[in-house]
């Protein structure tokens, strides 16, 4: 079994996708795939009514800064802009981030600091950097990690 992580938020998309391009975003969401892309599975999928991009629930959903990242550069860029905030949560303590997009720039927000820009092509992260509160200062505690205080 995998690692799992519950994402709460949107990103906004305006203008908002055609019916063709949520269609293709959805079915996109709904493949495997290889090689060459940040992992298996894109776990993103556009609303109904195309103003919207959000998690669709999917299980095990890795790299997902990556995929918004290359959903942006590959298939709205240009004549979209995204904006919008997600928060992570993963299964274990301290495993709370912010996914950021500003003006179709993706950043990572956790414990204090901000990672980025993110693309598709940004190194793999180290295991658990985002999330593990052992790799923080004590001063340097995340503003989503209720369960965590400074010092």
């Amino acid at each position: 079994m995998g690692y799992q992580t519950e994402f709460v938020g949107a990103f906004a998309v305006m203008p908002p996708l055609t019916a063709d391009e949520v269609a293709f975003l959805r079915r996109f969401a709904e493949t495997r795939h290889g090689d060459g892309l940040p992992s298996r599975w894109c776990h993103w999928e556009a609303t109904g009514e195309g103003n919207v991009i959000r998690w669709n629930g999917g299980p095990q959903f890795y790299e997902p800064e990556k995929w918004i990242a290359y959903l942006i550069s590959h298939f709205l860029l240009p004549g979209h802009v995204v904006n919008g905030a997600v928060d992570a949560r993963g299964e274990e303590a301290g495993d709370v981030w912010r996914l950021v997009v500003t003006d179709n720039v993706v950043t990572v927000r956790a414990n204090g600091w901000e990672y980025g820009p993110i693309t598709e092509a940004t190194p793999d992260r180290t295991p658990g950097i985002y999330q593990n509160p052992e790799c923080w200062p004590d001063d340097q505690v995340s503003p989503l990690d209720e369960n965590r205080s400074a010092g």
